[in-house]
């Protein structure tokens, strides 16, 4: 069994509604100050889809995730010295314990079976004192 509730459905949304618009300004804001200064620090971007969000991040060293292989190469194109990665059921195991400063997701957990493996997932992948 997959982590993703109905990937293949779930992908193709986002490849359609997704890259069609980006974030709300007023919520590119508000996720914005809730990061806070970022500029020097080590970002990961779990559920990035087309990388609207991560464009405006200005991280030392950006890193986007997504199931959608649709929206990642939108996000290749769009995001200039950001890494994107397609991820699946191996999830954030590709990434060290401790490998990032900041890590956000928005608009994801709601579509996991098991939200609490991502969040264990994100906390080993994220620094101590991290946020």
């Amino acid at each position: 069994m997959g982590y993703i509730k109905n990937k293949s459905r779930i992908a193709s949304f986002y490849d359609i509604k997704s890259l069609q618009a980006g974030i709300a300004n007023d919520r590119l804001h508000a996720i914005l100050e809730l990061i806070g200064p970022h500029q020097d620090k080590s970002i990961l971007y779990i559920g990035c889809g087309k990388g609207h969000l991560l464009k405006h991040l200005t991280g030392q060293y950006k890193v986007g995730v997504d199931i959608s292989i649709e929206a990642l190469n939108v996000a290749k194109n769009y995001c200039d010295k950001t890494c994107v990665l397609n991820i699946d059921e191996d999830g954030l195991s590709i990434f060290p314990d401790e490998s990032f400063d900041i890590i956000v997701m928005t608009k994801l957990l709601e579509h996991l079976f098991f939200p609490e493996f991502a969040l264990k997932e994100a906390h080993r992948a994220l620094k101590m004192g991290g946020s």
